[in-house]
């Protein structure tokens, strides 16, 4: 069987799909991959119904559109057994990770025939209770509540190091606060994640959650505590709202534009209770459509206020040693002690003469350039990614996540490069005051990041079947894959062959023959099964 998706824009097929058409021939023609012994193993091993020293099972031979298609059939078989178990698939970069979620979410379209499966997807009813219509019969106000992350996600690296004294991009902070909000909710079903992101060091599903607000009419919320949070997810205030990101206070009318929204919302109270909820125009300022729920997601990962940046300095201090020791220390500290002991005197609290505070603390008692990275020093970070969604796991017999490797040879190198550059950098800033945080506060060690992914099912994509040494790397025992099965997806010729009649197995020679025409047409290799 052959068929050629290379000249086909995955994402454009998708949005103009006639379902009752188009879908049960997709799915029709994706079967016999799915039935494939090499995706079988490979699915087994997701499933976790393998043993533990074979519960990693590698697929060579995938072009780039058969590893999503590899991925998005594991996702729904998963589904398909009812197993809630989130897949993390671990990828070069964030442009790699954008690509595979794009096709791979497309793939799972045609085989769930456009079930919730990725896009934006919006509520249509208030979280945590029924719509209008159901609870007293009457009609549902309009609604188009700003929509909710995507079940397939991409949790993006920074696009800066800790050590360049610069804070990431804004639209970066803000994709990977969505996503991290959507992975504690429970919502991502599959993760796309390059290796850097995957190896910082996350707070608890808990704090995540807490993110976004989520507001409904008649619900009953302080005023003054809304805008505060915002404020600490990263919006500011700014009139007339315009952007993405601002928000205004005049009176009891909130006006906020949040991400993935299509219109601003304008929110009026009356005491601390929501009277309406309406979308405007931020052009003319004047009140759309009412609705009756939305969701105001976080800008940020990391909110802002005094009291983080207070804990920082601390942080900075105790770290630096001021504070602690300075001028004569020594001297005030044994003259107290000597009072203390003895009896009947009582220590002078003037003795205790505190160290003044040195003139880097004003800089960073608020956000500072680069302040991102500080703030493991001050807050604990105390899980890998892999825990943070076990953790939002809703079904403990699903068991672990299912941890899918692109080419996992050079995400290992890639690992040890990105520690040891981290490394090398943190050398050259190390004499800065105050001390910048240390690799290790930020990311996982190598030994770390292994052992957080050791229990973890795994299956590893190829494009290629090569040996470690062609890599001019050594691995471990437990870096190799215990099985390797070979799933082709060669290329195909131009037209595509939608029919199924049985075909040899071309030869070296024809393969490299067409590859060599392939490359002269300059056309990108095919997604394209030859089973």
């Amino acid at each position: 069987m052959a068929f050629d998706f290379s000249t086909f824009d995955f994402s454009t097929l998708s949005r103009l799909r006639p379902p009752n058409a188009v879908m049960p021939l997709m799915r029709s023609l994706l079967e016999p991959v799915l039935e494939h012994p090499a995706f079988r193993a490979a699915l087994e091993a997701a499933a976790g119904a393998a043993r533990e020293r074979s519960r990693e099972v590698t697929l060579s031979g995938l072009t780039r559109a058969g590893k999503a298609m590899v991925v998005a059939g594991i996702a729904h078989e998963l589904r398909a057994r009812k197993l809630d178990r989130p897949v993390v698939v671990l990828t070069a970069d964030n442009e790699t990770a954008e690509r595979l979620r794009e096709t791979a979410s497309t793939f799972l379209d045609w085989l769930e025939s456009g079930a919730e499966s990725g896009g934006m997807v919006a509520e249509t009813k208030p979280a945590g209770g029924p719509a209008l219509s159901e609870a007293n019969g009457t009609p549902a106000l309009p609604e188009r509540a700003p929509a909710l992350p995507s079940l397939l996600s991409v949790l993006p690296a920074l696009d800066v190091s800790p050590y360049e004294g610069r804070s990431p991009h804004a639209e970066i902070l803000e994709r990977r606060a969505v996503t991290l909000w959507s992975i504690a909710r429970g919502r991502t079903r599959v993760l796309f994640v390059p290796l850097p992101a995957a190896m910082a060091r996350f707070r608890d599903r808990a704090f995540y959650g807490s993110l976004a607000l989520e507001l409904r009419l008649r619900d009953e919320i302080d005023l003054d505590d809304m805008v505060e949070h915002l404020a600490r997810i990263g919006y500011e205030a700014g009139e007339p709202v315009t952007n993405v990101g601002q928000y205004s206070v005049r009176g009891g009318i909130v006006d906020v534009f949040p991400p993935e929204a299509a219109n601003p919302l304008r929110i009026e109270f009356f005491g601390d209770t929501i009277e309406s909820l309406r979308e405007f125009d931020p052009a003319t300022q004047r009140s759309q459509k009412p609705i009756t729920s939305t969701t105001l997601l976080p800008l940020a990962e990391t909110p802002r206020s005094p009291r983080f940046f207070a804990a920082l300095v601390g942080a900075l201090l105790l770290r630096q040693g001021s504070g602690i020791r300075g001028p004569r220390s020594e001297e005030r500290e044994s003259g107290v002690r000597s009072q203390e002991l003895q009896p009947g005197i009582s220590p002078n609290p003037e003795s205790r003469i505190p160290n003044p505070e040195p003139e880097w603390a004003a800089q960073y008692s608020g956000p500072f350039p680069g302040w991102e990275f500080f703030v493991p020093l001050a807050e604990p970070h105390p899980n890998s990614l892999l825990s943070l969604l076990d953790q939002s796991v809703r079904n403990a017999a699903s068991g672990s996540s299912l941890l899918v490797w692109d080419e996992k040879l050079g995400r290992m190198q890639e690992l040890r490069r990105a520690l040891e550059g981290h490394a090398a950098a943190y050398d050259e800033v190390r004499d800065i005051v105050p001390r910048r945080p240390q690799p290790e506060d930020v990311f996982l060690t190598e030994d770390e990041f292994l052992k957080s992914v050791e229990g973890a099912p795994q299956v590893s994509l190829k494009e290629f079947g090569v040996r470690s040494s062609e890599f001019g790397v050594e691995l471990a025992n437990s870096e190799l894959s215990n099985s390797e099965l070979f799933l082709p997806t060669e290329p195909a010729p131009a037209t595509p062959n939608f029919s199924f009649p049985p075909s040899p197995r071309p030869s070296s020679t024809e393969r490299s023959r067409r590859s060599s025409k392939s490359s002269s047409r300059g056309s990108p290799a095919g997604s394209e099964w030859r089973l």
